[in-house]
């Protein structure tokens, strides 16, 4: 949502498991398995490229500047056939500068050759890259000016929203970050909004965009 004008800017590709025998498995407990097994980008790809076509028809049937924001696993950049795929696909014949690709903290405080390596390969098609869940790994502020060049937009974790209202200090970093983002001209997005007072105490902060429960749960 844009804090500016409450207006619907896009959305996010959540990934779920509903099997038949295990029920319905969180996110949190399949990743890290296809992740340790090497199934992650074959599951990341199938993602990527359902989605983007979901919600480019979106964009034809609305007649919207929709954006979709995806999330990518790190060990991606290590796969031997990223480059093959970047370069040979027929999703990448277009300009992806309507598609974010979601990654962590973590990939960005590595500074690893062939992670940037990717990164510049899938810049190439116009794609762009957000920091998910800012502010619960291990980068600092520095680092967003380091790789404020890649960077469109960072979203700030909910453990942050959640304690908006109470704490002064959530205040102050949310605040710090959207200062030196906005420096940066980088956009900031707010996780995990649920509430109509969290709203209007990102709004007062110049945050500029939220998600969450408040506007809508997964579907």
């Amino acid at each position: 949502i844009n804090l500016k004008d409450m207006s619907i800017t896009g959305f996010e590709a959540l990934l779920r498991w509903e099997d038949e025998d295990l029920g319905k498995v969180r996110p949190d407990l399949f990743i890290p398995v296809a992740e340790k097994t090497g199934l992650i980008f074959d599951i990341d790809i199938w993602v990527f490229e359902h989605a983007i076509a979901q919600v480019e028809q979106w964009r034809k049937d609305f007649n919207q500047d929709f954006i979709v924001a995806i999330n990518f696993s790190p060990t991606n950049f290590h796969h031997r056939e990223l480059s093959n795929w970047t370069s040979s696909h027929p999703v990448f014949q277009q300009t992806l500068d309507w598609v974010e690709l979601e990654v962590t903290e973590r990939l960005m405080l590595d500074d690893d050759p062939v992670v940037m390596k990717g990164i510049k390969q899938l810049l190439k098609s116009g794609l762009s890259f957000s920091i998910d869940d800012f502010g619960t790994g291990y980068s600092s502020l520095a680092y967003i000016k380091k790789f404020s060049h890649i960077l469109s937009k960072i979203k700030i974790d909910r453990m942050f929203v959640n304690e908006l209202i109470n704490s002064r200090s959530d205040q102050a970093l949310v605040k710090s970050i959207i200062t030196l983002a906005d420096s940066l001209s980088i956009e900031v997005l707010a996780e995990g909004v649920e509430s109509g007072k969290q709203e209007e105490a990102l709004v007062g902060l110049g945050c500029d965009y939220a998600q969450g429960f408040f506007y809508s749960k997964p579907i």
